[in-house]
């Protein structure tokens, strides 16, 4: 695709049609073995990325840089595990 004319800087992905059929042949003749990584993949994607832990990672994220910011330790993040609810929340926050 050319973008040259409409002035506009960006990468195109042009996908490798033959790559492709090679990796659909081999997950058609390696079943098994195909079957067998994607439920592995599916269990690490069900465990390791869940929306707790989603939520834990990004209050300490916001910790971390209102630390930065602010230079004290007065950000109260709780965890609402106690809760019953997902993940962390910020319970109050001056800006």
């Amino acid at each position: 695709v050319d973008l040259q004319n409409y002035n506009i800087k960006a990468r195109v992905f042009v996908p490798d049609t033959k790559d492709f059929f090679e990796k659909v042949l081999h997950v058609y003749r390696n079943y098994k073995e195909a079957l067998k990584k994607g439920r592995k993949a599916s269990y690490r994607i069900r465990t390791n990325f869940t929306w707790k832990k989603a939520a834990k990672r990004m209050a300490q994220i916001i910790e971390s840089h209102y630390y930065e910011r602010e230079g004290n330790g007065n950000l109260p993040i709780q965890e609402s595990a106690d809760r019953g609810d997902h993940g962390a929340r910020l319970e109050h926050c001056e800006v």
